[in-house]
């Protein structure tokens, strides 16, 4: 054993020689180990905790890092046993396991990616950790060198980045683009979006059965869709097609498919992709593309002047009049042939811009110019649009005698140009937003002021009742945005203790309080050059707006604890409900900051003032709770779906939302069984106040839960409300438990 007096070094050259922990005179173990300068150096030097141990378990050495991951002085741990750092659980079974790795010491891993190990701190957190031991002979005795890497950060980060995961699987499986997943080598579907059965009237599981793909691509199209996969798979690792598949009613879809090829070792091992319905698009572009072969047959014979064509021909003299013109030419003209001959050309057409200043170029130059655009009215008033090639004649001597001119009338075209960029803006505006559902009028009047302030600078203020989607609205507006390459960071006002949130949005320095070991960016600098979401702004302490109102003026702060000033470019979007001119004139919202803050304010409207929408979020809800619940809703009955319609809904989406979710468990078989009676049981008289329905209601749903508030099966969750807010409802409403 060792003395605590003795170096490695020492130890190691007199092997035989017997040692013994030493103890203070105030009885507590001093040090149980001392390691020569340069071994306890390099021990420092690394970045950590390292620990040696005895084979009684007892900690005879501890570097810094040992102390900053613990909580514990270096003084205190030494003399330690290991297993006071181990979670109590887990106690006795480590003091086996130590027993064991002595009788045969080897150098060996514990924990890692696949598996985390737990220790404990001084004040009793437990620290996922990665832990290494090597063993250290020293004459007789072993000892173990244990290397401590603190995985907290990097358990956070998977944490997120499964959450991110599954929230973006859960996103795409409420798109119009279905995802799918397959094997590359196979080419068998392993996952496929439920939305899917909508699209064909197939089931994902269907998707998946052997062979199910190419059996049911169109006849015409299998063997080249199968065969461009195949061939691209190998080549490329994007690419798409446009293909036709038969869906169960016999009916053709013409589908978009995009698709990545994911390689291991440059082999092709899984194919991901989107499956977009494209048969309306496809229609119109047949179509289009009918109408511009059309056109360009039409272009051809203008070309070649072929006689039995709809094509205007007219030949003018040096003065620009009419000398020859067809019969064609002259009915788009709105005159017959015999009012032409003999006549200028501006007599004609005086509304025409441009013609007369062209005609004489031609004449001076002796050069023809080719489908020229020309645009006016005729004499009774008729818009024309006509493309025009002119040709100077010329004599045998080379004098310019006159001007051919080949005229096709586009006018018809020109139209149908416009009407379909007018469709065109229709349609973006009909779809461009994936994510939000509804098609009421005050649905599309919020979509449109989403689509005119994302593209700006300008600081938005969304207000409206809680659950009616203003983070969606939120994050609409930053993806239309030109940040959209950047995600948006979210900020919950309400959720973080007024202790903490000057540290979470603008970060600290190393030392700025206990336990802050480490500098930590605030969510300002992480949305640097993106967009910051602060939901619940109205909870936002007092003595922080003015520092937030420097960010939004002048875009910089000071972390807490620093006095380094970090500029960042971010666009605020903020969100309330609550009243904040109330609050501004209680004193307890500044006013500058509301101003700046409402640059842009947009009102959410309430469920119960878009009630058209309700059921194509009914059954939006329906179609992803059919996939997560293994069920298969496929009714609403009528008087169901108007019920649901005319209640008022005070928790809003969320609430609407939560009410189909629990109606889905309670359902046994296709048809949707919502609680009825429970649910609304709205006041007979007219002059009810909506107070007072939704006092009645909360009271109902209170009843119910045996006035339990938080929790899933709580009051709470079923309103779609934070346990707080209903809390604040009740005080409100003056509800209180009998």
């Amino acid at each position: 054993m060792l003395t605590g007096k003795e170096s490695l070094s020492e130890v190691a050259a007199e092997p035989g020689e017997a040692t013994t922990i030493s103890d203070t005179d105030n009885g507590k173990v001093n040090c149980a180990l001392e390691i020569d300068l340069s071994l306890e150096t390099i021990f420092e030097l690394v970045p950590d905790s390292m620990l040696v141990i005895g084979r009684e378990g007892r900690i005879l050495f501890a570097n810094t890092q040992s102390s900053e991951l613990f909580g514990f002085d270096v003084e205190e741990l030494i003399g330690q046993t290991i297993e006071n750092l181990v979670p109590e659980r887990y106690r006795l079974a480590h003091s086996q396991h130590r027993s064991n790795y002595f009788e045969n010491p080897t150098l060996k891993h514990t924990g890692g990616i696949g598996r985390i190990l737990q220790l404990c701190r001084n004040d009793g957190v437990e620290i996922p950790c990665d832990i290494n031991l090597s063993p250290l002979n020293i004459g007789d005795d072993v000892l173990v060198i244990c290397s401590i890497r603190d995985m907290s950060e990097f358990v956070a980060a998977q944490v997120k980045l499964q959450e991110s995961e599954k929230s973006q699987r859960r996103l795409l499986e409420t798109t119009h683009a279905i995802p799918w997943e397959a094997d590359a080598r196979t080419w068998e579907v392993t996952y496929i979006g439920p939305q899917v059965l909508g699209l064909m009237g197939y089931t994902a599981e269907q998707w998946k059965e052997k062979g199910f793909w190419v059996s049911h691509i169109h006849p015409e199209d299998r063997e080249r869709a199968a065969d461009f996969c195949e061939q691209s798979s190998r080549t490329l690792d994007n690419y798409e097609i446009d293909y036709r598949m038969i869906a169960a009613d016999g009916r053709t879809v013409w589908i978009q498919d995009i698709i990545s090829v994911i390689r291991v070792n440059g082999q092709a091992e899984q194919l991901r992709g989107f499956i977009i319905d494209i048969t309306e698009a496809k229609k119109l572009s047949l179509e289009l593309e009918v109408s511009l072969f059309e056109v360009e047959a039409l272009k051809n014979r203008i070309d070649n002047l072929c006689d039995n064509s709809p094509i205007g021909l007219c030949y003018l003299d040096t003065d620009l009049r009419f000398v020859h013109i067809n019969e064609f030419l002259a009915q788009i003209n709105g005159l017959p042939v015999s009012d032409h001959i003999g006549r200028k050309v501006t007599e004609i057409l005086p509304d025409v811009v441009g013609i007369e200043r062209t005609l004489r170029r031609v004449l001076e130059d002796g050069l023809s110019i080719i489908d020229e655009r020309v645009e006016g009215t005729t004499p009774d008033s008729t818009k024309i649009c006509r493309i025009v090639s002119y040709y100077p004649d010329k004599a045998d001597d080379g004098q310019i005698v006159g001007v051919r001119c080949i005229v096709k009338d586009i006018s018809d075209l020109n139209q149908l140009a416009l009407e379909n960029a007018q469709l065109r803006e229709e349609v973006k505006l009909n779809h461009p937003h994936i994510d939000i559902l509804g098609q009421c009028t005050a649905t599309k009047k919020l979509l449109k002021l989403v689509e005119q302030v994302a593209p700006t600078e300008a600081s938005v203020l969304l207000e409206g009742e809680t659950g009616s989607g203003k983070e969606l609205i939120a994050r609409e507006i930053h993806n239309l945005s030109p940040r959209r390459n950047k995600p948006m960071v979210t900020v919950n006002c309400a959720a973080l203790p007024a202790t903490l949130i000057e540290s979470e949005l603008f970060g600290r320095e190393k030392g700025a309080f206990t336990g802050a070991l480490a500098k930590q960016p605030g969510r300002f600098e992480i949305a640097n050059q993106s967009t910051i979401f602060l939901d619940e702004i109205g909870e936002l302490p007092l003595e922080l707006q003015p520092k937030l109102l420097r960010v939004l003026q002048e875009g910089e702060f000071e972390r807490l604890g620093g006095v380094e000033t970090v500029k960042v470019n971010v666009r605020v979007i903020s969100a309330t409900n609550q009243n904040l001119q109330q609050l501004v004139s209680e004193g307890v919202f500044r006013s500058d900051l509301y101003y700046r803050l409402s640059s842009f304010p947009v009102m959410i409207p309430p469920l119960r003032e878009r009630a058209v929408d309700i059921p194509e979020l009914v059954w939006s809800f329906i179609n992803k709770y059919n996939n997560d619940m293994g069920k298969r809703i496929e009714k609403v009955p009528e008087p169901v779906m108007q019920r649901l319609i005319q209640y008022s809904w005070p928790g809003n989406v969320r609430e609407l939302r939560n009410v189909v979710e629990r109606s889905m468990i309670l359902s046994f078989d296709n048809i949707l069984d919502v609680q009825l009676p429970a649910l609304h049981q709205e006041p007979d008289e007219s002059s009810k106040q909506l107070m007072d329905v939704e006092k009645a209601h909360i009271l109902r749903i209170l009843e119910e839960t045996q006035w339990r508030v938080r929790g899933e099966q709580g009051a709470a969750a079923i309103l779609g409300l934070k346990p707080s807010t209903l809390e604040s409802k009740m005080s409100k409403l003056g509800l209180v438990r009998p």
